[in-house]
């Protein structure tokens, strides 16, 4: 039997027009970057305008006790250098080039509200597109943790709102003037994890300044994420409000059997050793309490009040009994 393979071909977008090769690539870095035409320590103008936008990947965690969010995703900034254009057609077609960011200008960029050292700077080695244009687009890498303050009160059924603040803390906004690209924050990389899902994406401009009242722009790109909740309703309220409920059917006990103020107690310490468990569970914060937490202390003390009073419903009928 004589089989009949067919040639699977690549598709379009796949096919390069050019007619690329080693030499033409050389001789083309070569003339770019010469030491005559190119020097990296200038920046390309005298106001650069850069696009920046936030392509999220991962929402890791939210960490209410820390107060902070932790995120996988990469910067997408773009720029334009009129030192580095070239006649693609002198050069076999080549329309794009990649080099290592430390080739050529980039600006510094820094994520203010980042609370690891290590994480504030960003590219750690990642390439640098080039068109033959001379629009060039750097996206470094960002897995980053930055402070959020949350606010708890609707815990397990609230909202966080963060952001992530970027600047370019070398340059004065007259010097690196930073813009936001099209739709700040990209979600279609987006993969729900953990315990949160994502809401909404913002974005939102400001400066600061230094002490000689100098501005510098900062880009904020913000995000909305609500919690998950139905792990706490099984774990947390439901056992919590059983055990609640079952206080009450000491008052259907009868009175001479000596078990209902036995019962009673037995079910407060077991609401007290689910709060004891829970404690974990529940965020805590000092400025802004869940209601949840409201809610357990008030039903820990109703419970507390029962007892107390039926301790002295027994005491009034065992003097008129006897």
């Amino acid at each position: 039997m004589v089989r009949h393979y067919q040639a699977r071909l690549a598709p379009d977008f796949l096919k390069s027009s050019t007619s690329y090769t080693v030499s033409f690539r050389r001789n083309l870095q070569e003339e770019l970057f010469n030491e005559t035409n190119y020097n990296k320590i200038f920046r390309p103008e005298n106001t650069v305008t850069v696009e920046i936008k936030y392509k999220l990947q991962y929402v890791i965690a939210v960490d209410i006790k820390e107060q902070t969010v932790s995120t996988t995703g990469l910067f997408s900034v773009f720029w334009n250098d009129s030192r580095l254009v070239w006649d693609k057609s002198m050069y076999g077609g080549i329309e794009y080039i990649y080099v290592p960011e430390d080739l050529v200008w980039h600006p510094d960029l820094v994520v203010l509200n980042s609370i690891i050292e290590l994480e504030n700077k960003l590219g750690a080695g990642r390439t640098i597109r080039i068109s033959n244009a001379g629009q060039l687009r750097w996206e470094p890498i960002a897995v980053l943790s930055t402070a959020c303050a949350m606010v708890l009160a609707w815990f397990p059924f609230d909202r966080q709102r963060c952001f992530i603040k970027l600047a370019s803390m070398d340059h004065p906004y007259y010097e690196v003037y930073l813009i936001f690209k099209s739709t700040a924050v990209d979600t279609r990389l987006h993969e729900t994890q953990a315990d949160w899902e994502l809401v909404e994406t913002l974005q939102d401009y400001s400066y600061i300044f230094d002490d000689d009242g100098v501005a510098y722009p900062v880009l904020k790109f913000g995000i909305t994420v609500k919690r998950l909740p139905l792990h706490y309703i099984l774990i947390v309220i439901v056992p919590t409000i059983l055990t609640t409920v079952l206080t009450f059917i000491a008052f259907f006990l009868p009175l001479k059997s000596g078990t209902r103020l036995g019962y009673i107690v037995t079910v407060v310490l077991t609401l007290v050793v689910l709060l004891t468990l829970f404690v974990d569970k529940i965020p805590s914060a000092a400025k802004f309490p869940s209601i949840l937490v409201a809610v357990f202390t008030v039903t820990l003390g109703m419970a507390f009040l029962l007892i107390i009073i039926m301790i002295f419903v027994m005491r009034i009928l065992q003097f008129y009994i006897y």
